[in-house]
């Protein structure tokens, strides 16, 4: 299977923008590769003119991963996973129903959940002897298992429990910055996740910390797990964090 490394951070810190620099970066000659190449594309067959034009627009607006062996992989992960699915579809049921805005979100955390999981099992499946970046992963997500614990001192055990029932990543990116400064940038983002819609900046900054110490706790854990992980001041130039990322994978070979 191939080797996976995820991008972990707090919502708007700058994950996809320093992964996106990554992608302009890559050539095939790395010995890592960002995930989305390792996916099965669609293939087109040519039935008609119009059959063939219909299938390029689908392609163009929805993308070029093959559908249907990525909800095989799902299957098959909720299959291995169930005990940890089942955290998910609590924390659905006890903690998703309003958001920080009031926002129902409990589809919209089903719907990138189950892209996550259908894409990580692909990755986990792989031939590829390549290092596979992943822009949010499992560790990005694992804050949707968690349903039984009232406060973060509570959530430590919890954690725990998740990382021993989910498969772990090889290694972790951990891409952090200060309150100020990922409020800043959530802010002023273009595109507004839905459960920022609406927040002052104010509002931001008092979800922020919350978010950021539940992160740290998750990573002391792994650090611990003896899972290998690169920090990244996201305040630094991003061709600066983007050479140190480069630098990391590429020394990653022995994992």
């Amino acid at each position: 299977m191939a080797k996976i490394v995820e991008f972990y951070g707090s919502p708007g810190v700058g994950k996809s923008t320093i992964y996106e620099e990554l992608k302009r970066k890559w050539s095939k000659d790395s010995n890592w590769i960002p995930s989305h190449h390792l996916f099965t594309k669609k293939k087109i067959k040519f039935e008609s003119l119009s059959k063939f034009l219909s299938d390029v627009a689908n392609i163009i607006k929805n993308g070029n991963i093959d559908d249907v062996a990525m909800k095989d992989a799902g299957d098959r992960f909720v299959a291995q996973y169930a005990e940890f699915i089942d955290a998910f579809w609590n924390n659905i049921i006890f903690k998703q129903k309003k958001s920080y805005n009031g926002l129902d979100l409990r589809f919209e955390r089903a719907k990138y959940f189950y892209i996550t999981i259908q894409r990580i099992q692909f990755l986990r499946e792989s031939n590829s002897k390549k290092i596979a970046l992943v822009d949010e992963g499992l560790i990005h997500r694992i804050s949707r298992g968690l349903y039984k614990s009232e406060n973060l001192i509570e959530e430590i055990d919890e954690i725990k429990h998740l990382l021993q029932i989910m498969p772990l990543p090889d290694a972790l990116i951990y891409v952090e910055t200060d309150v100020q400064e990922n409020a800043k940038r959530l802010a002023h983002r273009k595109k507004v996740i839905s459960m920022h819609k609406s927040l002052s900046i104010t509002e931001i900054e008092n979800i922020i910390p919350e978010t950021q110490e539940r992160m740290e706790n998750v990573t002391k854990i792994l650090e611990k797990k003896g899972i290998t992980i690169l920090r990244v001041d996201a305040k630094l130039h991003i061709s600066t964090n983007v050479t140190k990322i480069i630098s990391f994978v590429e020394g990653l070979k022995s994992i």
